[in-house]
């Protein structure tokens, strides 16, 4: 109840009359909210559709166990190491000591030597130093060769393998 209006009632009802205009009836209860009060709970809302939004994409988008990937790939990193420091990749260097080297002009035709080096792309000179695959026959700079021979066992063009290739007998002992 309205303040006024139990103070209307308690005083007496001549006082009443001479104090107080006629009384109206109360207007029926009606809630009207400011913006302050409308802003807030909107406000709040939002948030709280955001905080979800961004948990299922979390959650669909993270992977079920994060932590368990992590470890899982740490070992596989572990075990390629260890595979790399067991096994060298690259070709033995008696074997690569063991491939001929001749100026371009005395390999010109011979095999599959091109007129390129494909490792540089750049022509053969005539006094060109040329790696001949014994394998294969390909030709290549052997400035340029030899350090892709140091890494792989392989011809670059053909992918024959050039230490089956190649045997190196080893003399002495």
């Amino acid at each position: 109840m309205d303040s006024s209006y139990s103070t209307c009632i308690s005083l007496s009802s001549s006082a009443s009359r001479r104090l107080l205009p006629p009384a109206v009836a109360p207007a029926p209860h009606s809630v009207t909210l400011s913006c302050a009060e409308y802003a807030v709970p909107k406000i709040l809302a939002m948030v709280l559709c955001f905080l979800g939004i961004a948990t299922i994409f979390y959650l669909a988008f993270s992977g079920p166990d994060s932590e368990e990937e992590d470890e899982d790939e740490e070992e596989q990193q572990e075990e390629l190491r260890g595979v790399k420091m067991a096994k060298p990749r690259g070709l033995d260097p008696a074997v690569l000591a063991s491939l001929p080297v001749a100026p371009y002009a005395e390999v010109a035709g011979e095999g599959t030597v091109g007129p390129e080096c494909v490792v540089c792309l750049a022509e053969f000179g005539g006094g060109d130093a040329v790696r001949t695959m014994t394998g294969c026959g390909h030709g290549f700079h052997a400035d340029c060769i030899d350090p892709w021979l140091a890494g792989h066992a392989t011809c670059p063009v053909c992918r024959s393998d050039l230490a089956a290739a190649c045997p190196v007998i080893v003399v002495g002992g």
